[in-house]
């Protein structure tokens, strides 16, 4: 609430504010064989989606050559921290890291965008 005066009136007035954070990528690791996993904060809440660069091709870092991973198998868990930044903790599964050459995370909300790629080398 903020209170504004002068000599001739005084006026309270309630309001709300509401401060947006774009998403930033913390992280982006290879946390098993077939998981990579993605650490992102943003206000409000950003959503992830997951890209694949197949092995057979080079994808480029805007949008070509990379697949979305939609219907992928993928699990989100969200906490929020004392500032009020919310933290995202996003795990993509594969069948097999052996079938691409890179990962990309792709998190948005109402503030912005990051993306960040990770190389995959099997042996």
């Amino acid at each position: 609430m903020a209170t504004a005066f002068n000599e001739d009136d005084t006026e309270e007035v309630l309001f709300y504010l509401q401060v947006t954070a774009p998403p930033r990528i913390l992280s982006l690791s290879e946390v098993d064989k077939n998981a990579i996993l993605c650490v992102i904060e943003g206000v409000p809440t950003p959503s992830v989606t997951w890209y694949t660069c197949p092995s057979s091709i080079s994808c480029s870092n805007l949008s070509h050559g990379w697949r979305s991973q939609l219907g992928a198998s993928g699990q989100n868990v969200t906490t929020a921290t004392e500032e009020g930044v919310t933290l995202v903790r996003s795990v993509l599964t594969l069948k097999a890291l052996s079938s691409v050459s890179a990962v990309r995370c792709e998190a948005t909300n109402s503030a912005g965008g990051r993306a960040q790629d990770l190389r995959v080398f099997t042996n």
